[in-house]
């Protein structure tokens, strides 16, 4: 039984949805934000606006009352507080007229419409007095008489002579003026929710647009994990989208490159195993053919016996040496194998090769001879190592100078030179060293492949390789900073070089 495949942004704690909830917080908060911050807003400059009214209505009130008192004419002034009343009412406004008590000649009865009494709130009488006292002021709080929020402003009556005979009292009640203010909040309100309502189909449809490429991202990445390594399919027009998956490309084709190298290395393991057992398998053949027919009796003969003892000794030396040099070679190749580096100086190091391999070369006849800055010095000076200084191992630099010593020593001819070149570049604080045989050369053929392990030369004079030497060369070379340079030509010989960087002496 199938079951349709839930949508990526429907599943639980899916990060699309918390996206989606999150837009619409925030949606909701920024709009409430906005809301208050228009009502504040608009209740100040309402309020403002409202005051500067309300005075403006007060003084008008305050210009006629001085008008009709100075006239003496209480009937008109009757019929315009009739008027004022009425407007006022229809306006939610009520106008006050007070006589001021404490002046010499209080305004006359017949011209207020109000007394002080008990039913003056505390609040009318704070900005009554300031009123009295010649100042115009204004007060809005919640007022327990009216049930509401009361805005109240006070203006002084002054007579010809400036005393203040009166005031006039503006009260308004500001909850059913700010009726516009609610209507306007609930309009806010409306608004998020047909906002939040028109969103949901919006969200739905934009998270499943982007939903379906990062689907498409979580297959590819399935793919990979099966072993399947071919590019990703851009299907976005988004620049992050296409940037992850242009990654993620990247990475695909990182772990092809890893999945061949690792198929490389394991021919390449094959490749050794069977190499080691051939060279093994050889010379244990050898040995073991030998033995047998000794402990058989087949061969009674002393020097025969002799001479089949010396070439089972040969053999286990050869077996012996390939040990030896695939025990090298591991060490080299393991990462964490340190070099015993120090400063040493080259001049020595060659002295010392020269001293060895003219051993091996005594029975060809063959003289080696060291060049120092382009000049052949049997007795080189000592004192001149400190100019030929480097940091390394100086058993191991010996072991690779030996190395191609050995082989340079194989291939020449007899009563032929080997030269072991130094020489120093001052300018760029380098040193070079050269080892120089005139024996047969490398063909072009084979000098791509003297490097590999187990390859072994075709000609006589290595018949006894490993095919190890040169690659245990590389590697100290490698673990010294530098790279072994070949040139050769068939039939004139070879030389290897070698760059070091040199130390500076401190005098």
């Amino acid at each position: 039984m199938s079951s349709k495949k839930q949508p990526s942004f429907l599943k639980r704690n899916d990060l699309l949805l918390r996206i989606y909830l999150l837009l619409v917080i925030m949606i909701i908060l920024v709009a409430s934000f906005l809301g208050f911050l228009f009502t504040y807003i608009y209740r100040n400059m309402y309020m403002g606006a409202y005051n500067n009214t309300l005075v403006n209505q007060g003084q008008n009130v305050v210009n006629r009352v001085k008008e009709y008192s100075a006239a003496g004419t209480p009937n008109k002034f009757m019929n315009y507080i009739d008027g004022i009343e009425e407007y006022s009412q229809a306006d939610q406004n009520e106008v006050w007229i007070f006589s001021n008590p404490s002046a010499e000649a209080p305004l006359n009865s017949d011209f207020t419409n109000a007394e002080l009494d008990e039913t003056i709130t505390d609040e009318m009488d704070e900005v009554l007095n300031k009123a009295f006292t010649g100042e115009t002021a204004v007060s809005s709080n919640f007022d327990d008489v009216y049930k509401m929020t009361v805005l109240r402003v006070a203006l002084p009556i002054t007579d010809d002579d400036s005393n203040v005979i009166g005031a006039v009292m503006m009260v308004s009640m500001l909850d059913k003026k700010a009726l516009g203010m609610k209507e306007g909040f609930y309009i806010i309100a409306s608004s998020i929710g047909i906002a939040l309502i028109i969103l949901i189909p919006l969200a739905i449809l934009l998270l499943r647009h982007i939903s379906k490429p990062l689907d498409n991202i979580g297959d590819s990445i399935n793919r990979m994990a099966e072993g399947d390594y071919s590019p990703v399919q851009s299907s976005a027009s988004s620049y992050q989208i296409q940037n992850l998956e242009a990654k993620l490309s990247y990475l695909a084709k990182k772990l092809e490159e890893i999945k061949e190298e690792q198929e490389n290395l394991e021919k390449q393991r094959v490749d050794f195993f069977a190499n080691v057992s051939h060279e093994l398998r050889t010379p244990i053949t050898v040995i073991k053919g030998y033995a047998e027919t000794l402990n058989d009796g087949v061969v009674t003969d002393p020097e025969t016996v002799r001479d089949y003892h010396n070439r089972m000794l040969t053999e286990c030396e050869n077996i012996n040496i390939l040990v030896s040099d695939l025990f090298t070679l591991s060490k080299m190749k393991n990462p964490d194998f340190l070099m015993d580096k120090e400063i040493v100086s080259l001049l020595q190091i060659l002295e010392d090769v020269k001293r060895e391999a003219s051993i091996i070369a005594k029975d060809k006849n063959i003289e080696i001879k060291l060049i120092l800055d382009g000049v052949k010095d049997e007795d080189v000076n000592e004192d001149l190592a400190v100019n030929y200084l480097i940091n390394g191992d100086y058993k191991r630099l010996r072991q690779l100078f030996m190395i191609i010593c050995d082989n340079a020593v194989k291939f020449s001819n007899e009563n032929s030179e080997i030269d072991l070149i130094l020489s120093r570049d001052e300018e760029n604080e380098l040193l070079t060293v050269g080892i120089k045989d005139y024996g047969t050369g490398i063909s072009d053929e084979e000098l791509p492949n003297i490097f590999r392990k187990f390859y072994t030369s075709k000609l006589r004079q290595n018949k006894k390789g490993t095919g190890l030497g040169l690659m245990i060369a590389r590697n100290i070379a490698e673990r010294h900073d530098s790279e072994i340079k070949v040139l050769s030509k068939l039939g004139e010989g070879s030389e290897f070089r070698f760059t070091f960087k040199a130390e500076k002496v401190e005098t």
